[in-house]
Parts: C-alpha cells; sequence; structure tokens
C-alpha cells in the first residue's frame, strides 16, 4: 500500500483532510507548514487571529522567509482596516518583499503553501479566536483553493509603496489605496493615524488636484493615471 500511494498523487480520501485542534497545535503547524514552504505562500488574511490580540498579526517568520527568496502573496480583508497596526505590520512585509492587496468580504482565512498543503482556520459561531483549523493535502480540493486565491488577486486592489512616477505623496497614495478597497472615513483615519476630518481635507485636496466632484470620480481618474 505504501508503495501505491508513493506512485500516486492523491493519498487515501480519509489522509487529504486533517483537522488540528487547540490553538497551540494551529500555531505550530502554521509555523510549520511556513518554514516548510520552498518557493511561495499564498493567503487570505482576516480577523480573528489564533494570538489574542486586537490588531493584524505581524509575523517574523514571513519576514525570515522573504529574506531568503520565499515570495508572500496576501489578500487582506477591508475589515483589517479597523485594526490599529495593520498597516505598519503590512508595511514592515513589503519593505521586505510582500505583495499585499486588499478585497471586499473574502469567504475564508486561507494559507496555501506552494502546491504542497493549505491551512484553513475553522471558526464557529461566536469564536473570537483561532482554536481548530483544516489541514489541506493535494487534492481536487487544493486545486481548488490555489484556483480561488488566484481568481481573487486579480480582482483585488494592489498596495502600493510608493506612488508611479513620484506623482502622489505617500500620504496620497495610502489614502487612494485604502479608499479604492472602500474604507470608509473612519477606517482609513485609524488605519493612517489620522483624524476623519484630516481624512475628508485629503479627499478634497486630491478631488480638486484630479477635477473630480465625486469619490467615484477620483478612484475613475486615479486609475487611468494608473496611480491605483
Amino acid at each position: 500500500m505504501d508503495v501505491y500511494r508513493a506512485g500516486t498523487r492523491f493519498a487515501h480520501p480519509g489522509e487529504l483532510i486533517e483537522v488540528v485542534s487547540g490553538r497551540d497545535e494551529v500555531n505550530h503547524r502554521w509555523v510549520r507548514m511556513q518554514q516548510d514552504t520552498r518557493a511561495q505562500v499564498r493567503g487570505f488574511d482576516r480577523p480573528p487571529y489564533a494570538a489574542p490580540q486586537q490588531h493584524a498579526e505581524s509575523n517574523p517568520i514571513e519576514l525570515n522567509l522573504l529574506r531568503r527568496g520565499v515570495k508572500y502573496r496576501v489578500i487582506y480583508d477591508t475589515s483589517v482596516l479597523d485594526l490599529p497596526g495593520w498597516l505598519e505590520d503590512v508595511t514592515a512585509g513589503m519593505q521586505h518583499g510582500e505583495q499585499a492587496r486588499i478585497a471586499a468580504d473574502l469567504p475564508m482565512k486561507l494559507a496555501i503553501s506552494d502546491d504542497r498543503l493549505a491551512i484553513i482556520p475553522l471558526l464557529r459561531a461566536g469564536d473570537d479566536t483561532v482554536t481548530a483549523s483544516y489541514l489541506i493535502h493535494p487534492s481536487p480540493l487544493l486545486d481548488a483553493l490555489v484556483a480561488l486565491f488566484e481568481a481573487l488577486w486579480e480582482r483585488s486592489v494592489p498596495v502600493r509603496m510608493t506612488a508611479p512616477g513620484g506623482e502622489l505623496s505617500d500620504d496620497e497614495e495610502r489614502l487612494l489605496t485604502l479608499l479604492a478597497a472602500g474604507a470608509t472615513d473612519r477606517a482609513a483615519s485609524r488605519a493612517l493615524g489620522w483624524s476623519e476630518r484630516t481624512v475628508q481635507r485629503h479627499i478634497t485636496k486630491l478631488m480638486r488636484r484630479l477635477g473630480a466632484r465625486t469619490r467615484f470620480q477620483v478612484a475613475m481618474e486615479a486609475t487611468r493615471r494608473g496611480w491605483i
């Protein structure tokens, strides 16, 4: 049976999905999965997190792997915009090579290591921390998760460190990215560390600069110019 399994793509159906229970064990398998990655990690990021904290998780293992040449592509749900510290954590990752995008209503938390293993945290009604996860081994289900990630990646909004051609200030670039991702004034103010009035003032300046009368026109003109 061992020889047979070694020569086939898929293991026994009962071995394609593991259920991992306990916060410590979930964190251990997440760390191990990253450490075993050779090419790239792809993921959906949204609250809640396995660690009991109130902001988006920093991931020192990611920084180490980025230095080794492992690629990280992460799509963040717009709900993270309300978490203090999110923008600083993402910026730190991007400075080391992470590719980050934002999308609304991600269907789940997800991480995929190469095309070899995926982890889906199991969240039940009322859960505020991750205490169990599914591990998905090579199978049609893993193929479907990879395809889902790639489809949403194409439709999500890139987070950029600097504006193309230096036409925007860093603050304007970050604000445009947040607005294009659907952030409210309140969410943008928390992500940027500004007051809502300051956010509105910057939006008004962008509208004047672009000759726009609405936020929609700001987004359309910024897209036309290649800013977002």
